[in-house]
């Protein structure tokens, strides 16, 4: 069995990750709309994920089905890097993820993000080959 570890390399952070685990006070709640709607620049990785698959209908549209663990993947499988980002309205700003096997860029991506609180984008992903995927 390969460990397979998809890792983004994003110069971008993720601070509204809290918001999933408890109720956001009042003045978090503010700072997050006036930022989605006077924010001029920054985009946020909200989450990533490898996965088996996307939903492509019903409630869970175009989220993550299936998420992998690390271990859970073999050379030949097909995985999808989910990604879901933050950008405040009227963003639009490219993003580059880097696809890693021991130390060596082995593929790379590039997506073009625009303001919205949920926008997600899923890359299609073919283990090819044994080692650390990073």
């Amino acid at each position: 069995m390969k460990r397979v570890a998809i890792l983004a390399m994003l110069s971008i952070c993720a601070p509204f990750l809290a918001f999933s685990q408890t109720t956001p006070s009042d003045d978090e709640v503010r700072k997050v709309v006036q930022f989605y709607y006077n924010g001029k620049t920054g985009v946020y990785l909200v989450d990533i994920k490898l996965c088996e698959g996307v939903h492509k209908e019903g409630e869970q549209k175009n989220n993550c089905k299936d998420e992998i663990t690390s271990g859970e993947i073999f050379t030949g499988d097909d995985a999808v890097v989910w990604m879901h980002f933050f950008a405040p309205d009227g963003a639009k700003e490219t993003v580059l993820v880097q696809y890693n096997r021991n130390g060596i860029t082995r593929r790379t991506s590039s997506h073009n993000v625009r303001g919205a609180i949920r926008y997600r984008v899923w890359v299609p992903f073919k283990v090819d080959k044994a080692g650390n995927w990073d």
